[in-house]
């Protein structure tokens, strides 16, 4: 993309009392097109970081593909009588075209063993497991957490508050989001200008903006994108549009040589961000209300933060989800112009500095 501004010559001739105005003037456009790169990505629906119904949708580069680059965050109800006992199973490929008729159950809470092993997760209390979305306990206290009861459940008074009635916790519904996205890189600033519009969210719900980098020694590494403060709601017809500007293009390497594999809409059941983390992995916190008995517990992924839409950047592989359809919020492209100085350019700005000349009839 760039900007091509033809040369041009205008002469202007005023006939005056007394005298003739000639004025020259000079318009010189650049001699090279300005630079940008653009990324044109659409997003695609999960079940968890890098993951859709029963298997990746990525190869991260450097990464191993297993549970280091991949985990499920959400599951269906295990109705397996001789299953593991587990409360949740992972959403198979076949849950999610319609095969098994479960489109229209509520999905629940899943903690992936696997991710959380190869990152050093204390694991979950279990009790914390298999909960709707609505059932996820959000901060009741420093340090504390408890369930908020559902519209209709206690009587309307300011306290206890309720929760809003969730829309799009089934599986249907969640697999119907998507988006398209765009990342506009300046070469001649080192800036750019991420925007994008993600579409059939949860209405009204917390999310998250995070990018999921690889490492030069072959880890992950998930961080906050597009700067601090990251989060962004989703409208009462579940829109949301995402638009930042940065300091350096997303699709190149860092300079400690990480690399933006995808980013990632992460919704948080608690309602709340927290800021450079995605979720309080290794944090313990006490749960009130939640079992017949209180009980101290980690809130890693899968149990508060739900991995929604993701977008690839610089990671190979994944679905054709269809057609690119314009992302809002691309009138911040950012828009450069040089105006360098040929031999032409030099003549028309001294005319149009010194090219007044007036000749006076005698």
């Amino acid at each position: 993309m760039g900007f091509t501004l033809k040369s041009h010559v205008l002469e202007l001739g005023v006939r005056a009392t007394g005298g003739f105005l000639l004025l020259l003037l000079v318009v010189v456009g650049p001699s090279a097109q300005a630079q940008l790169r653009v990324l044109r990505s659409v997003g695609v629906s999960q079940t968890g970081p890098n993951y859709r119904c029963g298997g990746p949708i990525w190869v991260l580069d450097g990464i191993p593909v297993g549970p280091e680059s991949y985990g499920s965050f959400l599951g269906l109800e295990n109705t397996e009588i001789f299953g593991s006992g587990a409360p949740t199973v992972t959403v198979s490929a076949a849950d999610c075209d319609g095969t098994t008729g479960r489109l229209e159950e509520h999905l629940l809470t899943h903690y992936d063993d696997n991710y959380g092993f190869v990152r050093g997760w204390p694991a979950p209390d279990e009790t914390l497991e298999g909960r709707t979305l609505s059932q996820v306990p959000v901060p009741a206290g420093s340090g504390v957490r408890a369930p908020i009861p559902v519209p209709h459940s206690v009587p309307p008074n300011p306290l206890p508050p309720t929760r809003d009635l969730i829309t799009g916790g089934r599986l249907g519904d969640w697999m119907a989001a998507g988006g398209d996205a765009e990342i506009t890189c300046d070469d001649a600033t080192g800036d750019a200008v991420i925007a994008a519009r993600i579409y059939n969210l949860i209405a009204g719900g917390v999310y998250t903006v995070f990018g999921h980098w690889a490492q030069p020694d072959g880890t992950e590494l998930v961080a906050p994108f597009g700067g601090l403060p990251n989060t962004v709601v989703a409208d009462k017809n579940g829109n949301a549009d995402f638009c930042r500007a940065v300091d350096h293009c997303p699709l190149d390497l860092t300079p400690n040589s990480s690399s933006l594999q995808f980013f990632s809409l992460s919704y948080m059941g608690d309602g709340i961000s927290y800021g450079l983390h995605p979720y309080e992995a290794f944090e313990t916190r006490a749960f009130l209300g939640v079992a017949p008995l209180p009980f101290l517990s980690t809130i890693p992924g899968g149990i508060v933060s739900f991995e929604h839409v993701g977008f690839r950047v610089n990671a190979t592989g994944g679905p054709d989800p269809g057609p690119f359809s314009p992302a809002l919020c691309t009138d911040s492209t950012p828009t450069v112009a040089s105006f360098p100085m040929g031999p032409l350019g030099l003549v028309g700005a001294l005319a149009a500095i010194g090219g007044l000349a007036i000749r006076r009839r005698r």
